[in-house]
């Protein structure tokens, strides 16, 4: 018995995970409960939880499709070439619309949105990131005046001619961006009949069942490596991964609340509060005590919650598409 907490320490001083460490133990030791023993120290060893790998990706969840353009727009900042843009994109269409911005605050992007909504219409919904200039109070005011819902996401959960792009056909479906949000080809620099350039009203139905196909075939392709993560409720105690490439501290912290259905916000223990996806918290079997300490604290997701390299990924995708 004396004997137990000295082999368990040395069947882990690899710090390898619980099967690895099982197969070791039953390689050449035994003792009543020796499995359980070991799984548990495995999954409260600190040094592992701060340093582990991160999660399986969870299944793909779709968007409910809209009913007509411009009712659904997705708005998010980037960063390229050291310029900062505004995209906003239609979520019937995928007809997108792209802002430089000279200054990041709200008033800069909410001037950018009025041209957009006195172009196209006030949308219904407004979907973004927890960034600072859609999280404060200006932004707030921007939503009730305009009457449209404002919904925020998850942080960290992040491509040439826009004429060219906007009038090819979407994969899968025989309408392009234009067509299907302005009811007509634009003119491009491509010779193009006058009897095609008239407007033409799509099939609605035809076209959300196409969508809703398309939304299916990603959903399949993307869930061949995905599962859903188990619910977390308050008081869980959770790992949030790293957000920076040169950290690979995964820190501890609390559930305070459950915001929607992969949407948390965690308090570290000394009072910082961050908002994650599901699949940036690992749950742990861990305590949490006055004497953890969180390494590099920065709360990000209530202030810059941006990742620049990311986004420079996502511009590079576009630009590709486009060509």
């Amino acid at each position: 018995m004396s004997l137990r907490p000295l082999m368990k320490q040395k069947i882990h001083s690899s710090h390898m995970g619980v099967e690895s460490c099982l197969r070791r133990a039953r390689d050449c030791i035994y003792w009543p409960g020796m499995s359980s023993e070991i799984r548990q120290l495995v999954e409260t060893c600190e040094t592992c939880q701060k340093c582990n790998i991160g999660q399986s990706k969870e299944t793909l969840k779709s968007h409910e499709i809209p009913c007509r353009p411009w009712e659904k727009i997705g708005v998010d900042l980037f960063t390229y070439n050291d310029k900062e843009f505004l995209i906003t994109v239609d979520y019937y269409s995928n007809f997108w619309e792209i802002d430089e911005l000279s200054t990041t605050t709200a008033p800069a992007v909410i001037k950018k949105l009025k041209r957009h909504f006195a172009r196209y219409g006030c949308p219904e919904t407004v979907i973004n990131d927890n960034g600072p200039q859609f999280s404060c109070a200006t932004f707030a005011g921007f939503a009730k005046t305009w009457e449209f819902e404002h919904r925020n996401i998850s942080p960290w959960n992040s491509k040439g001619s826009l004429l060219d792009h906007r009038n090819t056909p979407t994969q899968g479906m025989n309408t392009s961006p234009a067509q299907t949000f302005l009811n007509q080809r634009t003119k491009t620099l491509l010779p193009t009949k006058d009897t095609l350039l008239r407007p033409e009203v799509p099939r609605v139905e035809e076209h959300r069942e196409k969508i809703k196909k398309k939304q299916k075939d990603q959903a399949r392709y993307y869930n061949r490596n995905g599962k859903d993560l188990p619910k977390l409720i308050k008081g869980d105690v959770v790992r949030i991964k790293p957000t920076k490439s040169s950290s690979r501290v995964w820190r501890k912290g609390v559930v305070v609340r459950r915001i929607d259905d992969r949407s948390y916000v965690v308090e570290t223990v000394d009072g910082a509060r961050y908002r994650r996806n599901r699949y940036h918290l690992r749950k742990t079997e861990e305590l949490v005590s006055g004497q953890d300490h969180i390494e590099e604290i920065e709360c990000r997701s209530c202030s810059e919650d941006e990742d620049a390299e990311e986004e420079e990924k996502v511009v590079e995708t576009l630009v590709l598409h486009t060509r």
